[in-house]
């Protein structure tokens, strides 16, 4: 079953560009993982500490083992490094996937 992961995380202002500046080399070799169908840092537009993270993961199994990587270990030395203020994580397990839009172009919530 697909994994979403939706992070929010919160860094000093200042040191924000560089944290993703720091996290883009780390994010691009964790695409390369088995099992990772999407991994993105954004900047959020209105709160100029705000990253927000999405993570998308083939399998429970392929997450577990991305939790044991250089990779992650590495995230966190460079969270620590650009003042870490808060962080939160969620991951959600999807049984269902479908477009926003139907056919006839309109946005639904129906699958």
């Amino acid at each position: 079953m697909k994994i979403i992961i939706a992070a929010q995380i919160k860094v000093d202002s200042s040191k924000r560009a560089n944290a993703l500046t720091e996290a883009s080399p780390v994010i691009k070799e964790t695409l390369k993982e088995p099992g990772c169908l999407n991994y993105n840092w954004a900047a959020d537009a209105t709160d100029k500490e705000l990253i927000t993270v999405f993570e998308e993961w083939q399998s429970e199994e392929t997450l577990d083992m991305h939790f044991t990587t250089d990779n992650f270990k590495k995230m966190h030395s460079i969270l620590a490094n650009c003042g870490l203020l808060s962080a939160s994580a969620t991951k959600y397990s999807i049984d269902q996937e479908g477009p926003v839009f139907n056919s006839d172009g309109v946005a639904t919530s129906k699958f």
